[in-house]
């Protein structure tokens, strides 16, 4: 318990660096192109909004990898499971009992799990390879966790191309904003201060 609370909190404190390094970076774009960084509170909107959307999204990813830790104990807890499954014999009364085993053991696997059953039928009618139970279950559950992975990398790539743009082209408006408004100041001789 004290292992996934750690794990929990370990992915946490990740997923906040990771959201803040993309946030600085995407300071550093806004300022390269826009040559000044100014931030309207559009922007400040912008990158609150995001900083919540990159915290979900890698926390979720830092997750997933400390789930790709816990497979090869899964497979260990297997071994001790099915002992005599084998290829031929593996049914969906066994990959239930399999599936609730490993939900009750690894919490942080639950939602992985359910997926395996479906990956597990998808590759016994892809393949006739014989293989064991356990690495039947294993290779499934490393393709269910790493696509799982692939699509938190995707969203956060998404995102910060879409934060990225949206910040810099708010900082564009308001930089030429601001310099139409001191060139007009320059022009007439006002001084607005």
């Amino acid at each position: 318990m004290f292992a996934v609370l750690g794990d929990i909190l370990g992915s946490i404190g990740w997923g906040i660096l990771i959201s803040v390094l993309l946030l600085i970076l995407i300071c550093i774009l806004n300022k390269s192109f826009n040559g000044r960084a100014s931030f309207s509170l559009l922007n400040v909107f912008l990158l609150i909004v995001g900083f919540f959307f990159f915290l979900f999204q890698s926390t979720l990813l830092v997750g997933g990898i400390k789930a790709k830790d816990y497979i090869n104990n899964v497979e260990t807890l297997l071994h001790a499971f099915s002992s005599e499954i084998s290829y031929a014999s593996l049914d969906e009364q066994q990959m239930q009992e399999a599936v609730r085993l490993l939900a009750s053991e690894y919490p942080i696997l639950e939602s992985f799990a359910e997926d395996v059953s479906a990956e597990v039928t998808d590759y016994l009618a892809e393949t006739d390879v014989p293989m064991g139970f356990v690495d039947v279950i294993g290779y499934s559950l490393r393709a269910v966790i790493n696509m799982y992975i692939l699509r938190r990398v995707g969203w956060l790539a998404f995102g910060f191309l879409l934060l990225t743009v949206g910040v810099i082209y708010t900082g564009s408006k308001n930089t030429v904003r601001t310099s139409t408004r001191s060139a007009s100041r320059k022009r007439y001789g006002e001084d607005y201060y």
